[in-house]
């Protein structure tokens, strides 16, 4: 597939870009240079990456409780998993850890990277004691 628009080439991969409005740009790939590059290119055309990783560990009270986690300012992803083998319920509302809820089983991760913002996330756990291995990508 060609690369519509104006074709660069960072460190041997080609690219190109296209904007779509003024704060958003689509960045086409040809090759498997350019894919294992994305980090590079998105800051050569002024973008960023992740800046700060953070890693929470998360203790459940009781099991089968909703819990609040609220993530930090401008989260872009995150990943959770349960270090202690329970089955997490997560909502993004109040109350809907028993309603309308994802399950993570058992030795599962689950990872959101559709975020730019600040949110509360609601779980629960199958285990009293849990610890929740929470990762957060500013």
């Amino acid at each position: 597939m060609a690369i519509p628009g104006n074709v660069k080439d960072l460190e041997g991969a080609k690219f190109g870009e296209s904007s779509v409005t003024p704060d958003r740009t689509i960045i086409y790939v040809e090759d498997e240079a350019a894919i294992d590059n994305l980090a590079a290119i998105l800051i050569a055309i002024g973008g960023t990456s992740d800046t700060t990783s953070t890693v929470n560990n998360v203790t459940v009270t009781l099991a089968d409780t909703e819990q609040a986690i609220a993530l930090p300012a401008n989260t872009k992803k995150f990943l959770i998993r349960s270090r202690n083998n329970g089955t997490i319920r997560l909502a993004y509302g109040v109350g809907e850890t028993s309603t309308d809820y994802l399950t993570i089983n058992k030795k599962a991760v689950y990872t959101n990277e559709n975020f730019y913002t600040s949110q509360t996330i609601y779980i629960q756990s199958s285990v009293t004691g849990d610890i929740l291995e929470l990762e957060t990508h500013v």
